[in-house]
């Protein structure tokens, strides 16, 4: 296994998004930050050829690397969408207003709070590619 440290190769182009779903009320809270640069140190598996990982290309960085640790992330702006977790359909902007005003003064806290849950894996999105480098293993700095 090797540990690489990653960076985004263009402005703007790392998203990570989160998702909160309510069980009670069946809405889910998604938040997309686009974040204006970052570090992430992750991992390959020996039986992955470093040349087979297209750097040039919007991917999931979850689904190609075995193990991900973020590092940084900088200057990033939030947007906010509350959908029905039956049929993903939008729901009124009330209710996402306080939600997203409780999540900027408390964080996430304030979403579980209210009967959030973080039950579906997050996602870091580059677009416009990134870089590549080896390093050593996070966890041993």
């Amino acid at each position: 296994m090797k540990w690489y440290s990653l960076q985004n190769s263009s402005r703007w182009g790392i998203n990570e998004l989160q998702y909160f779903k309510n069980p009670i009320t069946k809405k889910t809270f998604k938040i997309d930050t686009n974040w204006k640069g970052g570090t992430l140190d992750v991992l390959l598996e020996d039986n992955t050829n470093i040349e087979d990982v297209d750097t040039d290309t919007t991917v999931d960085i979850y689904r190609i690397f075995d193990e991900v640790y973020v590092n940084s992330f900088t200057s990033g702006t939030d947007e906010f969408s509350l959908y029905d977790s039956a049929d993903n359909s939008v729901v009124v902007l009330d209710d996402e207003h306080e939600l997203s005003i409780g999540y900027y003064e408390h964080g996430v806290n304030f979403l579980y709070d209210m009967g959030y849950t973080d039950e579906e894996d997050s996602e870091i999105i580059f677009t416009g590619g990134f870089t590549l480098e080896e390093t050593v293993c996070p966890y041993e700095l």
